[in-house]
């Protein structure tokens, strides 16, 4: 059966905008429409209608209840915490599923009372709540407690760049890699650049010839600043092919993130052929991927990776271990379960 699925989001860019546009080629069956704001451009991702979400908190309820009517949608999906507020602030006369894309709650900084306030505002709409995609066992934990009448389903991400990449078999035997330091993401508190930041001024003081490079938009301009203070190139956002030849040119690729739903990044790195580092955070945990907690670890294992050998041969592995558990026939699976 066809269904029409309204997916609302207000961050259609870097990694939650290529995974609606994954859903989107994964269900094609399905006729999808998009309500979003963002940094992308979904003019050729298989939408059937796309339209900007207007600004302020009334105005966007407003907008989901009336494309649902417009659209005859029977199923919304809204991607991150607030596009979730916009879809079950109201109730809609069609199927809710909401999919957090890395709860705030999981943010080790986030201050006491903003946290009750978080809980307080997840548990309330709860009950307007059919099914909450996540994309890990703690994201699955956490929802079971703010959303325990929904259905809780673990969505694998699967790498959006991997039919645009077939890295040459000459990356793979290579003994010196680029001396290039990769991060992917939007440049904010989440992703923490700061962390970035103590490994890129390790680099420079003991490994000056290895250059850092944060590929994505500047969402807090202050930060972006730090990090050019410490040497680190800043992109802004890419386009799709300039992120693969951002990735293609890199000698590593290190997760500076303090916490994560699971990074799409990290699997667009993976799939572009890179060793991978991430931080040992929960988003991690029983994946095959290295992982180091300082950034002084960081740095040291970066080095390491860079001058080839076994320790670029143990990430490397661990990148290609982790894409085969992050299917895309697995994520056409749980869609068809979901959408039917």
């Amino acid at each position: 059966m066809m269904h029409r699925i309204l997916h609302v989001t207000d961050c259609y860019s870097t990694g939650v905008g290529r995974a609606i546009d994954s859903i989107v080629a994964l269900t094609p069956e399905h006729q999808h429409h998009l309500l979003w704001a963002g940094d992308d451009d979904p003019g050729q991702a298989g939408f059937a209608s796309a339209r900007a979400l207007p600004r302020g908190l009334p105005l966007r309820v407003r907008a989901v209840r009336r494309a649902v009517t417009r659209t005859g949608s029977d199923i919304v999906h809204a991607h991150s915490s607030r596009a979730g507020v916009y879809a079950r602030l109201t109730k809609l006369d069609a199927r809710v599923l909401y999919q957090p894309h890395a709860y705030k709650l999981l943010d080790p900084t986030l201050p006491r009372h903003a946290r009750a306030a978080i809980t307080l505002v997840e548990r309330l709409l709860g009950p307007r709540t059919d099914a909450v995609l996540v994309l890990s066992e703690q994201e699955r934990a956490l929802a079971a407690r703010l959303s325990p009448d929904a259905t809780h389903v673990l969505l694998p991400n699967v790498p959006s760049l991997a039919p645009a990449v077939s890295p040459a078999p000459a990356f793979h035997a290579r003994v010196r890699p680029a001396p290039v330091v990769v991060m992917a993401g939007r440049v904010s508190p989440q992703k923490d650049p700061g962390y970035l930041v103590a490994v890129a001024e390790l680099l420079g003081r003991h490994s000056p010839d290895v250059t850092v490079r944060w590929l994505g938009g500047e969402e807090d301009p202050q930060l972006s600043t730090q990090l050019r203070a410490a040497g680190v190139e800043v992109t802004g956002w890419l386009a799709r092919e300039d992120l693969v030849t951002a990735l293609g040119e890199a000698g590593v690729y290190l997760h500076s993130a303090a916490y994560e739903g699971f990074p799409l990044s990290v699997l667009d790195a993976a799939a572009c052929g890179l060793p991978v580092i991430v931080r040992d955070i929960p988003a991690f945990a029983g994946t095959p991927l290295t992982r180091v907690t300082r950034p002084e670890d960081a740095a040291a294992t970066a080095l390491e990776v860079l001058r080839g050998g076994d320790a670029w041969r143990t990430s490397r592995t661990g990148a290609e271990e982790l894409l085969t558990s992050m299917d895309p026939a697995v994520q056409r699976a749980r869609l068809a379960e979901l959408y039917r």
